[in-house]
């Protein structure tokens, strides 16, 4: 009985020792299966090392292999550190910008395309890791052999792969890359100094508008101001015409002294002969007086007409406009 178990166990010591371990072909398969997802289709598995260990079909095995990256990685930048890498100058940029910040938005309106194109800020991209770069990456993980394939679990990195940046297929549409940032900025640069020349223009076609506007408004005031001089003329002559016209005399009452009625007193500042007419309803009284300066004349009861209220008074001189009123 001794003899058998001695037997048996001397097979699985021997059989321990012959346990199949996986090729190097298998472990760089698994290693390659455990790299960094955003980083797989870029990175190239070589010279692996390994040491495997355990009992039976459940092995540990630790591994070191050499990385490399097949293409660049890349990383975001701005626009000043784009231009430095290119060897780019924004000095027609900064012009651009003090431009466009005096240019009125009716002047802006024809050229809108041509700014959108000069001023756009596409993302640009620097190299953060270059191609063929190698680093080292130790670790260890369980392999099981299920029957003719290795199943492995419990990855650990002892040295991480330290990776900056992110392959060229994962970057956003229309991602300026350094390789293409030189040729950017060289057309981006033509059409800003196109820009900036439709703009001095459009700035000089603005100033002449402007003189042009001004000298208008300065016509229409002249005009406007011309026109009032004009009026008030008229209105001058007007005024000294109907003043020119109206007769030179002044017409006042009085109660009558003797009898009733009003009387009617007239006096002129230059000789005058006037035509008085008084209507009472079918009543009537007409009387041409001769004035004269300093002297009153008087009419009333004792010249034949007691003036009453409700008379309807004209006194007329062929060369002036005649005055009517009605007594009060």
């Amino acid at each position: 009985m001794k003899l058998a178990q001695l037997f048996i166990l001397t097979f699985a010591v021997l059989a321990a020792g012959c346990t199949t371990k996986p090729s190097d072909a298998e472990i760089q398969q698994a290693l390659v299966a455990h790299l960094p997802e955003k980083h797989k289709t870029v990175l190239q598995v070589d010279q692996v090392q390994s040491e495997s260990s355990g009992m039976g079909d459940d092995l540990v095995v630790k591994f070191k292999a050499r990385v490399s990256t097949r293409e660049p990685l890349y990383m975001p930048a701005d626009m000043a550190q784009a231009a430095k890498a290119a060897g780019a100058d924004l000095e027609a940029v900064a012009r651009l910008e003090e431009a466009l910040k005096t240019l009125t938005a009716v002047a802006k309106e024809p050229l809108q395309a041509d700014i959108e194109r000069a001023t756009s800020r596409p993302q640009f991209f620097l190299v953060a890791t270059p191609a063929q770069t190698g680093m080292d990456w130790y670790g260890s993980f369980k392999a099981k052999k299920v029957v003719d394939k290795w199943i492995t679990s419990q990855f650990q990195e002892d040295v991480p792969l330290k990776l900056d940046g992110l392959p060229s297929a994962t970057l956003p549409a229309g991602a300026v890359l350094p390789q293409a940032a030189e040729q950017w900025f060289a057309e981006t640069r033509r059409a800003q100094l196109a820009l900036l020349a439709r703009l001095d223009d459009a700035k000089r076609i603005a100033q002449k508008d402007a003189e042009l506007a001004a000298a208008q408004a300065a016509t229409e005031q002249a005009r406007a101001a011309a026109d009032h001089e004009r009026q008030q003329k008229e209105q001058l002559a007007n005024t000294m015409e109907r003043q020119a016209r109206r007769l030179p005399i002044s017409v006042n009452a009085r109660q009558s002294a003797i009898g009733k009625g009003q009387v009617m007193v007239l006096e002129t500042r230059q000789p005058i002969t006037v035509r008085l007419e008084v209507r009472r309803g079918a009543q009537s009284f007409t009387r041409d007086l001769q004035l004269a300066p300093g002297r009153k004349i008087e009419i009333g009861h004792l010249e034949g007409w007691a003036f009453a209220s409700g008379d309807q008074v004209q006194i007329s001189n062929p060369g002036f406009d005649p005055a009517r009123f009605t007594v009060r």
